[in-house]
C-alpha cells in the first residue's frame, strides 16, 4: 500500500521571519502541507508582496525578495500561493550602513561655563535613521570639554568659534559651531581699590 499526501492545506515559507537592510535581497522557499503535515510535493507556486520590497525574481518554490528602502516590520511582506492557500513571511527591514552625521544643535549660543547636551543623527543612503551609532566627541580647547556622551562644559572665553565640536564615526565625520557669550555678572571691581587723596581732592575711579 502507498500512502499519498492529501490536498494541500497549508504553506510555509522559509526562513520566516526575516530580517533584511534596506536594499539587501535573500532566498526564500516555499513548500506546501497537507493536513497531516506531509509534505505535497510537486505544488505550483505563485509569488507576491504586500509591502516592503519587491520580488526580485522567483521559480517554482523558490523566489528573491530585495528589501525596499523604507526601514519597518512587514506583515506578509512575501507571500506564496499553492492551491489557494497561502504561506507568508514577516519581513523586518532594518537601516542600512552608515552614511551620514549630523550634530544637533548645529550651531548654539551658550554662556561661559554653562552646560551643552549636543546629539547625533546618523542616517544611512535612504536617509532612514541609525539609532545610537558608534561615535567619539572631541571639542577644540577654546570651545570647553566634551564627554562621551556629548555633554560640553562650556570654554570660558567669549567669541564665536565655528566647527569647534566633532562626532566621528569611522571614516564619516560632522561639526558643530558654537558661540560663548559672557557669563552673567558676578563681582564689580573698582581701581583703584586702595588710594588716598587730599581733601575736597579729585580722583578718577573705574
Amino acid at each position: 500500500i502507498t500512502v499519498l499526501p492529501g490536498s494541500i492545506s497549508y504553506v510555509l515559507v522559509t526562513p520566516s521571519p526575516a530580517a533584511l537592510a534596506v536594499g539587501e535581497a535573500a532566498n526564500f522557499t516555499a513548500a506546501a502541507y497537507d493536513s497531516s503535515n506531509n509534505i505535497v510535493p510537486g505544488a505550483s507556486f505563485s509569488w507576491s508582496t504586500q509591502g516592503g520590497g519587491s520580488i526580485e525574481s522567483s521559480s517554482g518554490a523558490n523566489a528573491t525578495f530585495r528589501a525596499g528602502a523604507a526601514v519597518g516590520i512587514y506583515a506578509n511582506a512575501l507571500v506564496a500561493t499553492a492551491n489557494g492557500k497561502n504561506g507568508s513571511v514577516t519581513i523586518t527591514v532594518n537601516p542600512g550602513s552608515l552614511a551620514s552625521l549630523r550634530i544637533s544643535p548645529s550651531n548654539t549660543a551658550q554662556e561661559a561655563g554653562d552646560t551643552k547636551v549636543f546629539s547625533v543623527v546618523a542616517r544611512d543612503a535612504f536617509n532612514n535613521t541609525i539609532s545610537n551609532p558608534p561615535v567619539v566627541w572631541s571639542a577644540a580647547p577654546q570651545a570647553g570639554v566634551i564627554q562621551q556622551d556629548g555633554t560640553l562644559v562650556v570654554g570660558t572665553v567669549a567669541g564665536k568659534y565655528p566647527a569647534v565640536i566633532t562626532v566621528t564615526s569611522g571614516a564619516l565625520s560632522a561639526t558643530a559651531n558654537l558661540t560663548i557669550t559672557p557669563a552673567a555678572l558676578d563681582t564689580i571691581a573698582l581701581a583703584p581699590n586702595v588710594t588716598s587723596m587730599p581733601a575736597g581732592g579729585l580722583r578718577q575711579f573705574t
